[in-house]
């Protein structure tokens, strides 16, 4: 504390400018960054709502119209018999839409389901019979559980599978018919890559289509499964967004943006992976450009501020200056007027005031003089004129 009083004002003065400026500035920085950051999240919350919002359409669109041509050519089917309609057996081969239809039934031996028909159209790759195998058990799984399930072909091209639940011959024991459908439009939002990294989900949290290539790959397979049970517990039966990090191993985990929209046929949601460090990509870069200008622009403060100081206390460094000398006796000084302000004023009341002490000075030193010469005269008067009256023991004289 005692050090601070030794400091010069000016540089008080300049290190109060440059403080309150930096703090006012770092200050607002922050400030706009956090709004900026959560403007930007709620964009791409927003951005992701809309986005899944698309594919639920597309998707249910499309699953709507292959589900009613696969009801079309379910129609006659007996179960008893595991025979097609004739009709369904003649039209559907030549069926550029649908390129496969199997019925499996439950086995009561087997205790599982088993295909018991299938129809292949015509030009239809012969490998998909056995893709097939691979992928039944479950579509079968799913479609009992959600009433509907659907998987993506490996081959792509937009070929996908769609099983649904047909309530014959019993509702306990249905018959899940699958289709392989081709133009799938909507496996686009999946195969190509995105913002965001999309799923189609069952209410069990069972993957059935997924990104064909993962945007983000940070996310570990444990980790994903683990924000799908995540979002199945937290109702993802409507759209909803969240903010979630992996409880496996929270201090090395990002924190990732999930956005869940319904499908709105059994029991489907499509949801969305965006990590929050993507999203917040930009505002990272923002801060490192507003870092550098702020610096930039501290620098050109600092400058002002230093001719600002320098301009303030240069007229309260002349009138300490002048007083100094006025304290050694030098009453012949006098200060410039730069100003009307306050300082300004101090000035014009300084010279002001040494001008009328140099003037009591000059009266003081006059006066002075004119008592040494009168004492001077008087001394000379009583040399050249004699006393009026002399006593000397006897003798006395008067006039």
């Amino acid at each position: 504390m005692k050090s601070l009083k030794n400091i010069s004002l000016r540089y008080k003065l300049l290190f109060l400018l440059v403080a309150l400026t930096t703090l006012s500035l770092i200050v607002y920085a922050r400030l706009a960054l956090s709004i900026f950051s959560e403007d930007k999240i709620a964009y791409v919350f927003d951005s992701s709502l809309a986005h899944i919002n698309a594919v639920a359409k597309q998707l249910r669109s499309e699953v709507e119209f292959g589900s009613s041509k696969i009801q079309f050519y379910m129609n006659g089917y007996d179960p008893k018999e595991s025979y097609f309609h004739p009709y369904t057996q003649s039209v559907l081969p030549k069926d550029s839409y649908i390129e496969g239809l199997w019925t499996y039934q439950y086995d009561s031996e087997s205790t599982s389901y088993i295909k018991k028909e299938g129809l292949i159209s015509t030009g239809a790759n012969a490998k998909i019979e056995a893709e097939l195998f691979d992928y039944s058990p479950q579509l079968i799984k799913s479609a009992l559980e959600n009433e509907i399930a659907l998987f993506a072909n490996s081959e792509g091209q937009g070929k996908w599978y769609l099983a649904l639940k047909y309530q014959l011959p019993s509702p306990e024991r249905p018959v899940v018919v699958i289709g392989l459908l081709s133009r799938g439009y909507f496996l686009d939002f999946f195969s190509t890559p995105q913002l965001q990294d999309t799923f189609l989900i069952s209410q069990q949290s069972q993957v059935l289509i997924r990104p064909s290539q993962l945007t983000y790959d940070s996310l570990s397979e444990p980790e994903w499964k683990e924000a799908l049970d995540f979002l199945t517990k937290n109702d993802n039966s409507r759209f909803s967004v969240h903010t979630w990090s992996s409880s496996a191993n929270p201090k090395d985990s990002s924190p990732w943006l999930l956005a869940s929209a319904p499908l709105g046929l059994g029991n489907l949601s499509i949801i969305s992976f965006v990590p929050k460090d993507a999203a917040l990509a930009t505002v990272k870069l923002l801060a490192v450009k507003s870092s550098l200008f702020l610096i930039l622009l501290i620098g050109c403060i600092s400058i002002i501020s230093v001719l600002t100081a320098h301009q303030l206390t240069s007229a309260l460094k002349r009138l300490f200056e002048a007083t100094r000398k006025v304290a050694k006796g030098d009453f012949e000084v006098e200060i410039p007027v730069e100003s009307e302000d306050e300082v300004g004023g101090l000035t014009r009341g300084f010279n002001q005031m040494t001008q009328e002490i140099k003037r009591l000075l000059e009266e003081t030193a006059q006066k002075s003089r004119m008592e040494a010469e009168l004492q001077t005269a008087k001394n000379v008067q009583s040399t050249l004129f004699p006393r009026l009256s002399f006593s000397s023991g006897p003798i006395h004289i008067e006039g």
